[in-house]
C-alpha cells in the first residue's frame, strides 16, 4: 500500500481538488483507492457524500486517528491511501509524522513571491525528514510571475514539468467519472497525470 498527500502551509492551493481528481483517475485505472480526510473543514467528505456512485472511497478522520485508520486500510486492501490535511503549520509534529511516513507528497503552488516563500519553508522541513516529494504549479496561466516561480523553486527541489491550468472542468469534481474520460482532461491534465504516475511507480 502507498501513501500520498497533496499539501502546503497555504491554503487555497487546489489540495483537495487535486486529490479528488488523482483518486477519480486512479480509481478508473481499477485501483482500490481511500482518501482519508484529516482537514477540519471536511471538503473532501462532504463531496463523497453528495456522489452517488464514487469510484474511490472517502473516510472523514483526523491526526489523532491516522495511524489505526491507515492499519485498516492496509488490512483492507487499498492500493493507494490520500491524507487530505489542513494546511501545514511548523507547529504541527503530528501532521508531520504522517506526512514522513508518505511514499509521496505533491506540493500544489501558485504563482508569485509569497507563495515562493512559502513552499521553500515547506520544502525545507520535509528535506529534513527525508521525505520524497515534488512542486506542481496549480492555476497555471502562463504569465511572468508563473515561469518565474517555477525557474526558481526548480532549482531547489524537484518540479513537476507539466502544470495544472486553472479550467472550468476542475470547479465541479465529478466523482464518479475520470476528469480523464473527457476531451478538455485529455488535452489539459493527461501531462500532468503520467508525470505523476512516473513518480508513483
Amino acid at each position: 500500500m502507498k501513501v500520498l498527500s497533496v499539501t502546503n502551509t497555504k491554503g487555497g492551493t487546489g489540495k483537495s481538488t487535486i486529490s479528488l481528481i488523482l483518486c477519480t483517475c486512479l480509481a478508473a485505472e481499477k485501483k482500490k483507492i481511500l482518501l482519508l480526510d484529516c482537514d477540519i473543514q471536511s471538503t473532501s467528505f462532504e463531496m463523497y457524500q453528495l456522489e452517488e456512485s464514487p469510484l474511490f472511497e472517502v473516510r472523514k478522520s483526523d491526526v489523532s486517528k491516522l495511524e489505526r485508520e491507515l492499519i485498516k486500510a492496509e488490512k483492507d486492501g487499498f492500493d493507494i491511501v490520500f491524507l487530505d490535511f489542513a494546511r501545514f503549520t511548523e507547529e504541527n509534529t503530528e501532521m508531520l509524522s504522517f506526512l514522513s511516513i508518505c511514499d509521496l507528497v505533491l506540493i500544489p503552488t501558485l504563482g508569485g513571491i509569497i507563495e515562493i516563500l512559502s513552499v521553500q519553508k515547506f520544502v525545507k522541513f520535509l528535506k529534513a525528514s527525508n521525505v520524497s516529494h515534488s512542486i506542481f504549479l496549480n492555476k497555471y496561466r502562463g504569465l511572468k510571475e508563473d515561469k518565474e516561480t517555477l525557474s526558481i523553486l526548480s532549482e531547489q527541489t524537484e518540479v513537476f514539468k507539466s502544470h495544472v491550468q486553472d479550467l472550468k472542468l476542475f470547479k465541479d469534481v465529478n466523482l464518479s467519472s475520470s476528469i480523464l474520460s473527457t476531451k478538455e482532461g485529455q488535452k489539459r491534465f493527461k501531462l500532468f497525470y503520467d508525470e505523476f504516475k512516473i513518480l508513483l511507480s
